[in-house]
């Protein structure tokens, strides 16, 4: 890499209750983050869906965590819906979900390697081997899965520190949820400037067949909640209908001010 080189320009953003969300499709996403990897650029890659808008409005060093990421990829239709009602609508809905699935793609095809960090035990492993029978080119660097309580041991982070040392991953994948995955990406980015995190979610358990994904036609929908729900009421009760829902108004309220605003402007 020329020392002297700029990395790539990354994609134009939409700002939906103070979260900087990218305009960008799932391809353009994964070959944005693999021709930055070729170049000797890292990043990082966040996915907002409600509920993550929800916890960003109520807590602002979680916010922060999206402003500082390369993309923030729209994980959700009442996102795409609300940049419309904003007058600056984004690509695609994005779900890191989705993108890894195009991103290990793209990944094998490049000689891009990539390490499965988090999920429940036994469940990296298991998404790792699946992308890997899908793409036997796909150089995968590792897979680990940290203990309960990882963040609070020292022990447990040079752990994970020397695991991607040793591994030279050049995109790790990174599942445990919000906000602990950003948390563990900001804890690390900055001693691995050259590699990208990208946070996934329960994806690890869609690709080891753990949970079942939403078809994409209910996706498009913006039925996928529904979808999870369903397998998990006991958990995301609570947080769908009695959290996420309600915080619609006032995501649609402020969509709604900011095309005013910009049209006064």
């Amino acid at each position: 890499m020329n020392e002297h080189a700029a990395p790539p320009t990354p994609p134009t953003r939409v700002h939906l209750k103070g979260v900087p969300f990218s305009r960008v499709g799932e391809a353009e996403a994964a070959a944005y983050i693999v021709n930055a990897s070729k170049a000797g650029f890292g990043g990082v890659v966040l996915a907002a869906n409600t509920d993550v808008l929800r916890i960003c409005d109520e807590k602002p060093e979680v916010r922060a965590y999206f402003e500082r990421a390369t993309i923030v990829t729209p994980d959700g239709m009442p996102i795409i819906w609300a940049s419309k009602v904003q007058g600056e609508p984004l690509t695609e809905r994005l779900p890191t979900s989705n993108l890894i699935h195009t991103m290990t793609e793209a990944a094998a095809k490049a000689g891009v390697s990539v390490y499965f960090l988090g999920g429940n035990e036994g469940v990296a492993a298991a998404a790792a081997e699946r992308y890997r029978k899908l793409h036997p080119e796909l150089q995968v660097a590792g897979s680990y899965c940290p203990p309960f309580g990882y963040e609070k041991s020292d022990d447990e982070m040079t752990k994970i520190r020397d695991a991607l040392r040793d591994g030279h991953p050049d995109v790790v994948y990174v599942g445990l949820g919000v906000p602990k995955q950003e948390r563990l990406i900001e804890a690390l980015r900055d001693q691995f400037p050259k590699t990208w995190f990208m946070a996934t979610g329960i994806s690890f358990s869609y690709a080891a067949g753990e949970l079942k994904q939403a078809p994409r036609w209910l996706q498009a929908l913006g039925l996928e909640w529904f979808f999870r729900m369903c397998q998990e009421p006991r958990r995301l009760f609570k947080r769908y209908i009695l959290q996420d829902l309600p915080f619609l108004f006032p995501l649609f309220a402020s969509a709604i001010k900011s095309r005013r605003a910009r049209r006064k402007g």
